[in-house]
C-alpha cells in the first residue's frame, strides 16, 4: 500500500484542486477569466500551508530526494500530457460512445502501468489525473467562453451524451474509484480491481452500445448483452491474474450487478470498490 509521502503529495493536489475551484468560482464575477485563473492559482498555494503542517515527516522525506521524486513524476506528467493531446486529436473524429470507451481505457491503463512499477507513483498518477478533471470540469461547466474553455469543452466535452452536459464526466468517478483502491488495497488486489472497471466496465459499454438489443428491466439503459461482456471480461481478468474460476465468476457477477444498476454515473466509482472489497474478503 502507498506510504506517507506519496499519500501526502497526492492530497495536496487534490486540496490544491479543490482550493482552485473554489477561489475560481468567487473570483471569476470580478475579474476577467485569466486574472481570475491567476489570482486563484495564488490562493491555493498558499491555502496549502497549513496541509504541510499535517505530515512534517513526509516533507522532510521528500526534502532528501526532490531531483528523484522529480523525475519520478516527469514520466507520469509527460503521458498525461500526451494523452490529452492525442485526445484533442480524436474529438470529434470518434463517435461519442467509442471516444468515451477509448478515453477510459486510456486512463485505466495508464493507472495500471504505474501500479505495476509502484503503488506509490500510481496514487500520485491518480491523484494528479483527477485534480486535473477536477479544475477541467469546472472549466467546461463554467459560463465563459475563451480558449481555454472551448480546448476543455472539445477534448472533455466530446464523450458527453446530451443528458451529461451539465454533469461532472463519468472519467471524474472513473478516477476516483482508480485512487481509492490504489489508497486503501494492496498493489494485486488494487490492479485486478482497476482492471475489472478498465476493461469490464468498458465491453459492457462498448459491446452493449453498438449490439445490445433487450434492455435491463431494472435498467433500460443497460442491456443484457452489455451485462454478459462484462461478466466475460471480468471473468477473463481475473482469470489471468490467477484467480480460481469460480471465485472470479462470482466476482465478475457481482461487478456486472453493481454496472447494471441505475446508478448515474457513480456506478464507474463503486465497480472497483465492490471488485475490491470482495477480493480482500477471506474466501
Amino acid at each position: 500500500m502507498p506510504g506517507l509521502l506519496s499519500v501526502t503529495l497526492s492530497a495536496g493536489m487534490l486540496a490544491y484542486a479543490g482550493l482552485y475551484v473554489f477561489a475560481l468560482r468567487l473570483l471569476r464575477r470580478r475579474l476577467p477569466t485569466v486574472r481570475s485563473m491567476q489570482v486563484a492559482s495564488l490562493v491555493s498555494l498558499l491555502g496549502m500551508g497549513p496541509l504541510l503542517l499535517l505530515a512534517p515527516g513526509a516533507v522532510v522525506e521528500f526534502s532528501r530526494g526532490v531531483l528523484a521524486r522529480v523525475l519520478t513524476l516527469v514520466q507520469p506528467a509527460i503521458v498525461i500530457g500526451a494523452g490529452i493531446g492525442a485526445a484533442n486529436l480524436l474529438a470529434g473524429r470518434l463517435s461519442k460512445d467509442l471516444y468515451r470507451v477509448t478515453f477510459h481505457i486510456t486512463a485505466g491503463v495508464l493507472i495500471l502501468y504505474f501500479l505495476s512499477l509502484d503503488p506509490d507513483v500510481a496514487l500520485v498518477v491518480a491523484a494528479l489525473a483527477l485534480s486535473l478533471f477536477t479544475v477541467a470540469e469546472y472549466v467546461r461547466t463554467a459560463p465563459d467562453e475563451n480558449a481555454v474553455t472551448a480546448f476543455v469543452r472539445r477534448v472533455f466535452g466530446a464523450a458527453l451524451r446530451t443528458s451529461e452536459l451539465e454533469r461532472y464526466l463519468p472519467t471524474f468517478y472513473f478516477l476516483g474509484g482508480c485512487l481509492a483502491v490504489v489508497l486503501l488495497l494492496p498493489a494485486d488486489q488494487a490492479w485486478a480491481s482497476v482492471a475489472m472497471l478498465t476493461f469490464g466496465d468498458s465491453s459492457a459499454a462498448l459491446v452493449g452500445g453498438r449490439l445490445g438489443k433487450r434492455r435491463l428491466p431494472h435498467n433500460p439503459q443497460k442491456t443484457y448483452l452489455g451485462t454478459g461482456a462484462m461478466v466475460l471480461a471480468g471473468v477473463l481478468v481475473l482469470l489471468a491474474l490467477g484467480y480460481l474460476p469460480l471465485r472470479a465468476l462470482s466476482i465478475a457477477l457481482a461487478a456486472a450487478v453493481v454496472e447494471s444498476l441505475p446508478l448515474g454515473q457513480s456506478d464507474n466509482l463503486l465497480i472497483p470498490l465492490a471488485t475490491g472489497s470482495l477480493l480482500s474478503a477471506p474466501i
